[in-house]
């Protein structure tokens, strides 16, 4: 899957769509994911978290209760050597199966 690895980007993978109903879902819907995070190997930088769904925006004139648009219910952090290669790897996530949606933020090196 990946080549070199210094040459890699990390690209985030924010996960949207209705979260696990009961804790049933929940479990399975973890397990799902465990399974797939030691498929990624190296791929994977960060397994990332759930959110809770408490959200507050910030910005300079102080902060509010709420985020902005819908709001994602966790995310995850792929390393790869293209947005093309990491949108391959995302394309596994089983949270996808159930009609979910992720969206991929690429990021640079900024030090």
């Amino acid at each position: 899957m990946i080549t070199n690895q210094e040459d890699n980007m990390k690209y985030v993978l924010l996960y949207h769509g209705q979260a696990a109903e009961n804790d049933q879902q929940r479990a399975a819907g973890m397990q799902a994911m465990a399974s797939w995070y030691r498929q990624l190997g190296t791929a994977l930088a960060d397994g990332g978290a759930p959110f809770t769904g408490a959200t507050r925006t910030v910005s300079s004139n102080g902060a509010e209760d709420g985020g902005l648009g819908p709001a994602p219910t966790g995310y995850s952090i792929l390393e790869a050597g293209s947005l093309a290669e990491a949108t391959e790897i995302a394309k596994g996530c089983p949270l996808l199966r159930s009609g979910r949606k992720a969206v991929l933020y690429e990021t640079f090196k900024a030090m």
